[in-house]
């Protein structure tokens, strides 16, 4: 399966799905530093620069973690009015203009909520003028292997076909029923699991699916203090705020670099180097690498959805 990286930071979307299998037909990112990383590790990978800039694509599928700034709580929360929350309508109109098999979204909880939910039934309404079936999931980071709470949602579009978008985030067991013993005793051992949405699915004949799930994660991964960051409790990951919390929820220090791609499920040194178009190789600043890190999304959840794509597509 051939893909396409739009809003590509660092690569590490378009990492997880290398390492299932997909190959990378182009990226497109405005950060210099973001580019020279990837440039670095994929030099030979089309970077295509902005995403308005972008025409069309043969890939099978675009994924992109489009700008959340706009749905921030520290901002004006505009939505998609917003200058950058609005480059959603690019990752649509080269959808349109290449029709991929399938579209892979991400952005924080806070679209669900903005503009009272009109954001977001913004979002999938233009996945169902352009035929797309589709599904969404809230999933956390710290159920896939990775010692950090980080909370995203996550959209999967299927041309034609919603319950094959449905079948990627959802897991056969959590879309039948349960008997009232064997649901308890699940919930006993997912004890936290984030809670789950009820997801949609627009058919092109205009009828709607829909599969409500609930508890759909059906065990909780033991994060032991050799995993978690120098043993800190709690960690936090965010482009402003990366640092390590006691149990009392105490800053204890700030963590390094190399734990925050950790903490992404990236390979230590990931973000270190970048190469410069040419092809020169410098250190990349912390500050800059922080920051890619922190807009970056978790590496293990998009191999498991990346998987799943490939599964449902053959």
């Amino acid at each position: 399966m051939k893909f396409l990286s739009l809003f590509d930071g660092c690569h590490m979307f378009g990492h997880a799905l290398r390492n299932v299998g997909a190959e990378c037909v182009g990226t497109s990112e405005i950060d210099k530093h973001a580019r020279a990383v990837t440039r670095y590790h994929y030099p030979k990978t089309p970077a295509l620069g902005d995403v308005q800039n972008v025409e069309s694509t043969n890939a099978d599928l675009i994924v992109a973690g489009f700008p959340c700034q706009d749905l921030s709580v520290a901002g004006d929360r505009r939505g998609l009015a917003g200058k950058r929350l609005g480059l959603f309508w690019e990752i649509m109109r080269i959808a349109r203009a290449s029709s991929p098999r399938w579209i892979l979204l991400e952005n924080v909880p806070g679209l669900l909520s903005s503009n009272g939910g009109r954001d977001m039934g913004a979002v999938l309404g233009a996945l169902g003028k352009l035929g797309y079936g589709w599904a969404y999931r809230v999933l956390d980071s710290q159920y896939f292997g990775v010692p950090q709470r980080r909370r995203r949602v996550f959209i999967v579009g299927c041309l034609g076909s919603a319950r094959r978008a449905a079948e990627v985030l959802f897991e056969p067991e959590s879309v039948r029923g349960d008997s009232s013993p064997s649901r308890e005793a699940r919930e006993g051992v997912a004890r936290g699991v984030a809670k789950c949405l009820t997801a949609h699915g627009q058919r092109l004949d205009g009828e709607t699916e829909t599969f409500v799930v609930a508890n759909a994660l059906t065990r909780s991964t033991h994060l032991s203090d050799e995993n978690s960051a120098q043993g800190g409790h709690l960690v936090a990951l965010h482009q402003s705020t990366i640092s390590v919390l006691d149990e009392y929820g105490s800053q204890v220090r700030r963590l390094t670099p190399i734990e925050c791609e950790r903490l992404q499920g990236l390979p230590d040194d990931w973000t270190r180097h970048g190469r410069k178009p040419d092809g020169t190789v410098y250190d990349v600043s912390d500050s800059a690498r922080y920051k890619m890190i922190g807009n970056g999304g978790a590496v293990p959840v998009v191999e498991w959805i990346g998987r799943r794509i490939l599964t449902a597509d053959e």
